[in-house]
């Protein structure tokens, strides 16, 4: 028997580093370009273990390279090139990172930002908004983001088992109207901006919290009234919001096109939780008839608290050596 619980801790340990590690698995690779003048400089970070340059720069010939800077912060490698430009010709690049590249272009005072989900590219230095593009691209970035995001999972996870099934539109509804609120208020700069940084991690030990106390009202076993689990899911959504702010923020938003894309990312975050949803009652329509709701509640309590206290522990000590 203690056998059998020593093996499941393992497992369980095993699991949640994985999950753990998924959890902040949530920034893309970023370049930006900034044209004053005769002048181009291109700023870029990418997450690599790589000994060699992540991002290769590739211009015509009579362009002349004025610095190169290559520096690494924890797992994020750094580099800066400074042009001197003799034409508006395309900027080809290169990364050796499988992640997808945020490219924001700054220029005569505009940013123009797509997304590049390639490892080769071309970067047009008179390149325009297309706001179908904007659209389509950040339409799948909200997917993409709450699909990867497991922590924002684990709380849409818990609180279907604090609700009545009568509820769980209401509840989710609830939380995507206030994760909507606190994103559009931060990435539009009425709130106090939430990108890489102290401020960054407070919040994602805060959301680590948030999951924590949800585990904790899962263990109780009782289903709270709709108005009770709408205000729930809203005071927490509120804080999940300035997550999801923080790599909206650092991707950046085409000036010319801000709300389509700001619109397009919340549509795309619904769109990914309403699809997580779909499976997770589809699964317990298969296992209902071997597994009592209450048994599995119990069981998914163990695993999400288990999940948030292990993020909040790694946050907090992230948290303590950036003080």
């Amino acid at each position: 028997m203690r056998f059998r619980n020593l093996k499941s801790a393992f497992v369980f340990i095993a699991l949640s580093s994985m999950l753990s590690g998924f959890a902040h698995d949530k920034s893309p690779n970023t370049l930006v370009i900034t044209i004053e003048g005769q002048t181009v400089s291109v700023y870029g970070k990418s997450f690599s273990t790589s000994t060699l340059s992540n991002f290769e720069i590739k211009t015509e010939a009579s362009w002349m390279l004025e610095k190169n800077n290559t520096s690494t912060f924890q797992n994020q490698q750094i580099e800066e090139w400074f042009y001197t430009k003799t034409s508006d010709h395309p900027i080809e690049i290169e990364s050796n990172n499988r992640r997808s590249t945020s490219i924001q272009l700054f220029r005569n005072g505009e940013l123009v930002t797509w997304l590049v989900p390639k490892n080769h590219f071309k970067v047009d230095l008179q390149q325009e908004v297309n706001t179908t593009n904007v659209i389509q691209e950040y339409l799948l970035l909200g997917i993409e983001h709450i699909l990867i995001g497991f922590d924002h999972l684990l709380f849409v996870l818990g609180l279907l088992f604090i609700v009545r099934a009568k509820s769980i539109l209401w509840t989710i509804t609830g939380f995507t109207v206030a994760h909507s609120i606190t994103l559009g208020l931060a990435v539009s700069g009425w709130l106090v901006p939430i990108s890489l940084g102290l401020s960054a991690i407070w919040v994602e030990a805060m959301i680590a919290g948030s999951i924590l106390i949800l585990a904790l009202e899962m263990r109780k076993g009782t289903k709270h009234s709709t108005p009770r689990a709408v205000t729930i899911a809203f005071v927490f959504g509120l804080l999940h919001g300035l997550g999801f702010a923080g790599v909206l923020q650092e991707l950046g938003l085409p000036d010319s096109a801000f709300w389509q894309a700001l619109i397009s990312f919340n549509i795309g975050v619904e769109l990914g939780q309403l699809f997580f949803i779909a499976i997770l009652i589809l699964l317990y329509q298969l296992i209902k008839k071997t597994v009592s709701i209450e048994k599995l509640s119990v069981a998914m309590s163990i695993l999400v608290g288990g999940l948030a206290a292990l993020w909040c522990i790694e946050r907090t000590l992230l948290l303590a050596n950036l003080i």
